[in-house]
């Protein structure tokens, strides 16, 4: 807003109410510079608190496959095979040790390979129906197959290195077996349904006994019939009955009657089980009736993938890398924290350095400004107890004995730096090859000392020692820290005791603010009013002046 004023008094009105109002624009910039000091310390805060969440993902989230909490993730065991006839994997809790594997034979599907040409008419294969007519591909006679044994664990295909349709079952064993047969067609003269009645009834004249009466039952081209024979047998009910069986019955134009029926199907191939011998210390274990070509014993699969002619070698041995390396980042990374608390607490707070006005800002260049922010930050966190109790308790954790194993850590390579002072406080130094050779002689004490579980803490490992600390400092939205600074993207980001406070502040200033205005506009209105006066001072003065000149 600019303002036209002084022309009667000959006052720059603008300076002097900004001289005048200065002392109350201080009092406005000394609330807003606490608030921005609040800002500053909850983004600290909250920097501290991302920082250790990444930390505790990284390492104590369970629910990631990696964890390195998890003892599946603690050195894996791996095998040399001396013969790709089987091959072998370790898995959680698999023991370095060496075996001999003999395999007899290998788990196999059914299967059985045909001529397409001879497939025509009426099929059945493994006892299902299946209608190929005499004019179909190649293609559609395996379209047909796969339609009819639909969910029955059989398919087929063509191979043309096989030089026919494969017809195989989807399971492996002995118990898996390829059948396939086909149709006969027998013409019966008219009277045979009326024979067949007869025959019940001189079957009935013959033995008039209860259970004669019940069924009645007769063989046809070696397929057992059964009738129902409670009410008496008609034509009908045997048609039924042999409809039942698998017959089916045509009439033909003569009055004759055409019977189709399976032509016995024959067993053409059947699968096989995996046999195998696997000795371990002169001890033996007998592979027998399966059907996978692979078994797990001790936490060790073996997979059996042909016969062998000769003994197969196993030999196992652990590898350490990846969980050596996983430690030695896991240190870096922990003290990459110590350092960033311990610069925290440690830094010294110059309260002659608070954040700038924008008036101050303006006076100074883009250098002046960072230096002298980056004072302002210097020393915020100074002695924080929140702070403290952390860093503290994450030492406590790392340097005592951990698994009840009465190990310390310097016992495998991890040792407090030398220098224990200032910002290396609680920090570690880490020799990678004593750390290896411990974990080659005997991994399970590492692990132990590391991640072993136990509802008293003094039994606890040190990673679940720090777990259970950032549980209740960084993970919780009722820790002390999270309560004072609160977290972005969850319900304390507004909900904390330093977001109370700035809102406070910016009451405050707009409080102020508003009672600057007042006042400022009340100085203006004042000068605008001796303006007024001194203008009409100055109208008599001229008055009289011209007056007494005439």
């Amino acid at each position: 807003m600019t303002r036209i004023t002084g022309l009667a008094t000959g006052l720059d009105v603008d300076s002097v109410v900004k001289e005048t109002m200065q002392a109350y624009q201080t009092k406005i910039d000394t609330v807003d510079q606490q608030k921005k000091v609040a800002e500053l310390q909850q983004e600290m805060y909250r920097d501290v608190i991302k920082e250790c969440r990444n930390f505790y993902d990284d390492y104590f989230d369970i629910s990631k496959s990696d964890s390195i909490l998890l003892q599946r993730n603690w050195g894996t065991t791996t095998f040399e095979s001396s013969n790709s006839a089987v091959s072998v994997t370790g898995n959680g809790g698999a023991e370095v040790a060496k075996y001999s594997v003999e395999v007899t034979s290998v788990a196999k599907a059914a299967s059985y390979t045909v001529d397409p040409d001879k497939l025509n008419g009426t099929i059945y294969v493994n006892n299902v129906k299946v209608e190929l007519g005499t004019d179909k591909t190649t293609e559609e006679k395996v379209k047909l197959i796969n339609s009819a044994l639909k969910g029955k664990g059989v398919t087929a295909k063509y191979s043309d290195f096989e030089k026919g349709i494969v017809i195989k079952t989807e399971k492996f064993g002995s118990d898996q077996s390829i059948t396939l047969g086909g149709s006969k067609t027998i013409d019966e003269d008219s009277d045979f349904f009326t024979k067949k009645v007869d025959e019940y009834k001189n079957s009935v004249n013959k033995d008039t006994r209860d259970e004669k009466k019940e069924i009645f039952e007769f063989e046809y081209n070696g397929k057992k019939i059964t009738v129902d024979a409670k009410d008496g047998v008609t034509e009908d009910k045997i048609k039924d009955a042999m409809k039942e069986a698998g017959i089916s019955i045509e009439t033909k134009e003569d009055g004759k009657f055409s019977l189709t029926y399976e032509d016995s199907s024959k067993n053409l191939a059947s699968g096989t089980d995996c046999k195998a011998t696997i000795t371990k210390d002169g001890k033996t274990y007998e592979v027998e009736g399966n059907k996978n070509n692979s078994i797990t014993l001790d936490g060790v699969t073996f997979k059996f993938n042909s016969v062998t002619t000769e003994e197969v070698k196993i030999t196992g041995k652990t590898d350490t890398k990846a969980i050596k390396d996983k430690l030695v980042k896991f240190v870096d990374d922990y003290n990459k924290i110590m350092e960033k608390l311990n610069t925290l607490i440690n830094e010294k707070r110059d309260k002659d350095y608070m954040p700038l006005t924008e008036a101050q800002k303006e006076e100074m260049t883009d250098k002046q400004i960072e230096l002298w922010e980056k004072k302002v930050k210097e020393g915020q966190l100074s002695r924080d107890s929140d702070l403290i109790r952390i860093r503290n308790s994450m030492k406590n954790a790392m340097s005592s004995l951990s698994g009840g194993t009465g190990e310390s850590l310097a016992a495998f390579g991890i040792k407090p730096v030398s220098d224990y002072n200032g910002n290396k406080n609680g920090t570690f130094t880490i020799d990678e090859e004593a750390l290896n050779k411990a974990l080659e002689n005997d991994i399970e004490n590492v692990m132990n000392t590391f991640i072993a579980s136990s509802k008293n803490d003094s039994g606890k490992g040190a990673l679940q020692k720090l777990k259970s600390i950032f549980d209740t400092e960084t993970q919780s939205s009722t820790s002390a820290l999270i309560k004072k600074a609160g977290m972005e993207g969850s319900s304390t980001a507004s909900n904390n005791t330093l977001s109370n406070k700035i809102k406070k502040y910016e009451e405050k200033i707009s409080r102020m603010e508003t009672i600057f205005s007042t006042k400022q506009q009340a100085l203006y209105s004042k000068y605008a009013r001796l303006e007024t006066l001194m203008n009409n001072l100055n109208s008599q003065s001229s008055y009289l002046t011209s007056m007494f000149s005439s």
